[in-house]
């Protein structure tokens, strides 16, 4: 497991991922974007919970949330923030999938047999992809 710490300490030490870890930080030190973000979160959640069963929402409700969201976007913490969460996220899911492919292989994968694969994991098999 020795090659896993040094995977990790090789992430922790890139300075892409300090910058987005930076940003989250960033983000998580201001109260104010916190509750803005929290805010327009627990609204989203709601109106599309009301919405899932079968409930007419009213425009000024909508407008609200509409109002809400895009203040968050304009907020350069709070889309910073969502920008770095995504791609911190994008991260995790790319180091999975090759993890994964080795191990289900039993060699390093190639480059064409990992990401942008498709549903059937690179073949297109008749999967409809």
């Amino acid at each position: 497991m020795a090659g896993v710490r040094d995977l990790c300490e090789t992430i922790l030490a890139d300075s892409d991922y300090q910058s987005k870890f930076a940003k989250v930080e960033a983000f998580l030190d201001h109260k104010q974007a916190v509750d803005l973000y929290r805010e327009a979160t627990a609204l989203g959640q709601d109106l599309q919970h009301r919405q899932h069963q079968g409930e007419t929402l009213p425009p000024e409700e909508i407008n609200r949330f509409e109002q809400k969201r895009a203040a968050l976007f304009e907020n350069p913490l709070i889309s910073d923030f969502l920008e770095a969460q995504r791609e911190l996220s994008d991260l995790q899911s790319t180091l999975s999938e090759w993890v994964g492919k080795t191990i289900e292989l039993g060699r390093l994968p190639e480059e064409n047999e990992v990401g942008n694969g498709g549903c059937c994991g690179g073949g297109g098999g008749g999967c409809g992809c």
